[in-house]
């Protein structure tokens, strides 16, 4: 009762949509009049932002790990089938077939094989991805920092990215073996 409410300081809470200049936030917000403390925590920040790099190296060589895996074995199995039907292949070339009259057909069966393991790598993901979405995000609101994008808004992209290259590395690794 004694203490009046003008005497309770204003508080603000903002999220900075770029990290790296909360040095300059801080100085820049610092300097009005008013302000008598700006709590900023420039060193959680920066180690995040440091994080966020490594993780996406690793994901980046992940990535091209798997995919020069991937390449290999379809690239293996399609070459197998083209020794497997070599009697049949030299009948073609008798008869006057085209090299590419022969080739298209496994390089088909490469694309349709990246397309099954693109299809296969999205359905495990989509379902991991919303049974961890389903367990952390209890409680949390969908504004929050820390808050995970729904698992229908971006599984559109990622069947879409899956399937792009899931589809070229088959192509190509076909191509490349035949």
């Amino acid at each position: 009762e004694d203490f009046p409410v003008d005497n309770i300081p204003y508080t603000f809470s903002v999220r900075l949509t770029d990290p790296d200049q909360g040095q300059d936030f801080r100085d820049q917000i610092g300097a009005l009049p008013g302000v008598r403390k700006v709590s900023l925590e420039l060193s959680v920040m920066q180690f995040l932002g440091k994080a966020i790099i490594w993780v996406n190296y690793a994901t980046l060589s992940a990535f091209a790990v798997l995919g020069i895996i991937s390449f290999f074995i379809i690239s293996n199995m399609v070459r197998v089938a083209v020794f497997a039907r070599g009697e049949e292949i030299s009948i073609m070339k008798y008869v006057g077939a085209t090299n590419w009259y022969i080739r298209v057909p496994y390089i088909i069966e490469g694309g349709l094989v990246g397309l099954s393991g693109a299809l296969v790598a999205w359905i495990l993901t989509w379902f991991a991805y919303e049974r961890i979405y389903a367990a952390l995000m209890t409680g949390v609101k969908p504004t929050d920092i820390l808050a995970m994008v729904e698992p229908l808004l971006i599984s559109r992209q990622i069947i879409g990215v899956n399937l792009l290259i899931g589809i070229g590395v088959g192509a190509i690794g076909s191509a490349v073996a035949v």
